[in-house]
């Protein structure tokens, strides 16, 4: 377990500082993982929690001028590939905390990897990916020392993380939540088809 900061943010009077606290918990999943969205002002005093919450992506924010924190916000945890949508709260300017409930400002497909705002606070800018990690296989040409174009080992459409090779080294072990809980899996080099080596909890 540990804790890492993931996004800051200015306020508009540079006075305070939002940021996100990422609270690792489990080390191949993302579980049990939980970030905090919180402000502190530069003078010092405690941090004010504004949001505690496992969708909340541990990625960008925006302090807009007219007192509103934008942060992205997982639309369904249950989903494997993670649709994020953009949420605002309302900040107070001298406390540091928050007036009222996140509302929803924008949604779509993919994860969201960075947030900004025009300086007028009107038009909003947002990167997004929605790929998912994946197992390739290579091997090494021992003619010319160089490895061979990867070929795609899992044929899904869901995330697929490798973890180790067999001894037998014809068959690997790998990660994936392809029946929406996390389960190591085994698959042979030359199938396409994949076994559960281990059950994962819901």
């Amino acid at each position: 377990m540990g804790t890492e900061v993931t996004a800051v943010s200015w306020a508009p009077d540079s006075r305070r500082v939002a940021y996100i606290e990422h609270h690792k918990v489990l080390a191949h999943t993302r579980s049990g993982d939980e970030s905090w969205l919180l402000t502190r002002s530069l003078t010092g005093g405690p941090s004010q929690l504004i949001l505690r919450d496992r969708r909340l992506a541990p990625a960008d924010l925006c302090w807009t001028r007219d007192g509103r924190i934008l942060f992205a916000l997982r639309a369904d945890t249950k989903n494997p590939r993670g649709d994020y949508g953009v949420h605002a709260i309302r900040i107070d300017a001298g406390s540091g905390k928050a007036e009222g409930d996140p509302v929803p400002v924008s949604n779509g497909l993919g994860w969201i990897g960075g947030l900004s705002v025009t300086a007028d606070g009107k038009r909003l800018f947002l990167w997004r990916g929605n790929t998912l990690p994946q197992v390739f296989l290579s091997e090494l040409d021992r003619s010319t020392h160089r490895m061979t174009t990867p070929r795609r080992l899992t044929l899904d459409e869901n995330a697929n993380q490798p973890a180790s090779w067999l001894p037998d080294s014809k068959s690997i072990l790998f990660l994936s939540d392809r029946h929406g809980v996390w389960k190591l899996f085994r698959q042979r080099i030359d199938e396409t088809v994949a076994e559960v080596a281990v059950e994962g909890k819901n």
